[in-house]
This record gives structure tokens, sequence and C-alpha cells, in this order.
């Protein structure tokens, strides 16, 4: 069974590579369009149970920037990058290694920002110190710095003044349960310094970056970030599925069931895996994936 399955695995990444190059053609080749990579945003602070921020701003980012005008790398794009440079995906690049990151994945311009979790003052008082699972967004307060760097120029966005150039810096602070209001108010600020004539507005791209309940995003964030056999990533998605549900009355949380489903796939439950990829609707993203997948699951069932 391991062994088809390993097979199995390899055939399926066939046409994965395909649709990447196809990707990688459709990017360079589209008038007009900028590719833009975001990368995991730095967690400056001494408090490594927020790291789970920075990779939602990767994730967020890449979602609320795909826009007419805008090709966004996919993560599965960003991997291979990393791959092909032979790091890490833990690792934070430099400048110079984030441009060659971006090169790789034929990226015109890159996303980089830095961010620094402060907990409330009661959280480092031991009466009532809480377990680093257990520790609550909702006294947090996160600032963040993040930066656009054109590739081909190799220096940051901006703009003539005065004759000289000058650089944007996005700045943004706020309570950590507003994290994704944060997101979508940069992500529409990134757009608005490239094309100052967008067809939306902030309130819109925040709404859009906020339809996810906060502590059913925070869950799945956090599952996705763990190893892909980490039962605990089950975990969290399970809780995000539930927080969802219970926000949106019984309404699937799509890319929760779609990860559960691979979750279980991987460790050759395919009853379990079935019974996720089946409740994504065509609507949803990776549905085309999870239809897939499902029926393998009942051919093997």
């Amino acid at each position: 069974m391991r062994t088809t399955f390993i097979g199995l695995r390899h055939w399926l990444a066939i046409p994965l590579f395909l649709a990447l190059c196809v990707t990688g053609s459709f990017s360079q080749s589209a008038a007009g369009s900028d590719v833009v990579m975001v990368l995991p945003f730095e967690n400056t602070s001494n408090h490594p149970e927020y790291n789970w921020v920075g990779e939602s701003f990767a994730d967020s980012l890449a979602e609320l920037l795909s826009k007419p005008g805008v090709l966004v790398v996919s993560s599965d794009e960003r991997e291979i990058a990393y791959q092909r440079l032979r790091l890490p995906e833990t690792v934070i690049p430099s400048r110079a290694t984030a441009i060659k990151l971006a090169r790789e994945a034929k990226a015109s311009m890159i996303v980089v920002g830095t961010y620094s979790v402060i907990p409330a003052q009661d959280e480092s008082k031991p009466e009532n110190a809480k377990s680093e699972k257990d520790k609550s967004s909702a006294e947090a307060y996160v600032q963040l710095t993040a930066r656009v760097i054109k590739v081909n120029e190799g220096r940051t966005l901006g703009e003539m003044f005065d004759g000289s150039w000058a650089t944007r810096q996005f700045d943004f602070g706020g309570p950590l349960t507003t994290l994704q209001n944060i997101q979508g108010r940069l992500a529409y600020q990134i757009l608005y310094q490239r094309d100052k004539a967008l067809s939306f507005s902030q309130n819109q791209l925040v709404q859009e970056a906020t339809k996810v309940p906060q502590r059913a995003f925070e869950a799945y964030v956090k599952g996705v970030q763990l190893g892909e056999r980490d039962s605990k990533r089950a975990n969290y998605l399970k809780n995000a599925l539930h927080f969802y549900a219970d926000a949106n009355g019984g309404a699937v949380y799509p890319q929760a069931a779609f990860e559960l489903g691979r979750f279980y796939m991987l460790d050759g439950k395919w009853k379990d895996a079935t019974e996720y990829f089946t409740k994504l609707q065509k609507k949803d993203p990776h549905y085309a994936e999870a239809a897939f997948y499902a029926g393998l699951g009942f051919a093997k069932m």
C-alpha cells in the first residue's frame, strides 16, 4: 500500500509540474502584468509562539493581491523556488536571497516584511501564565513594516519626489485580533501604490480579507504551518472548521476541509480523506484537486 501510494504521488507530481511550467510561461507573457511573490514576514520579537503570524501574511496577501493586472506566485511555486536554491522553507532570506527567490519564480515584484508582537502585560506574570498553545491573540498587539521590492531594479517601490527616488514603507499596528483587517489595508496600499486608478475601495478589500472569522483564520494558519503528518495539524484544522461553522450557520471552511483531506490521504485513511474532500463545492478553491482525490478515495474504499 505504502509503495503504491508513493508511486501515485510521483505520478500526480507530473501534471502539477506541467501546470507550474504553464503558469511560469503565462507570467512571462502576460503583457502589462506584474508577477508578485509574497514571502513570510519575519518575527522580530522574542515570542516564537507568534511565528504563525508571518506565514499568515504570505498566504493572505497572496490571495488579496490577486487582482486584474497582478499575478501572484502560489505557495507551491514559492516552495519550488526555495527547493531550487536549496533553502529550508523556514529560513527568512536576506534581501539579496529574496530577490534570487523572486527571479526563480519569474516574479517582477516581491513583498517582504517584519513584525513584532507584544503580549498583554499579565501574560508575563507567573500567576496568570498560559501554555504557548493556549495564549490568546485577544490581548496581544502587533506592529509591522512591509516593503515591496522591484526585482529587476533591485530597489524598493516608491516614487520620484523633488528629483530623487522616495521609497515607500508600509507601517501598520493594532490588536492581533484585527490582523486580517491590517492585511486587507496593507494589500490595498500595495495595489494603490502600483496603480492609483483601482476599481475597488479599501473597505471592499478589507471586507474580503475578513470574510473568515478571526478564530477560524488563526487556527487554520497555525495548522498548516505544522508538518503534514503532525497530529496537531488535524486538531487545528478541525478547530478552524468548527469556528467557521459556528460563525456561518454551519457552512464549511473550504481551505480547512481540503487540508484535512490531504492530511488523512497522506496517512492512508481514505475514508476520512474522502469525507473532507467531498465537502468542497465547485466555487471553492482547490475544488478540482479535491474532486480528483475524492474519486481516488471512492476507488480505494
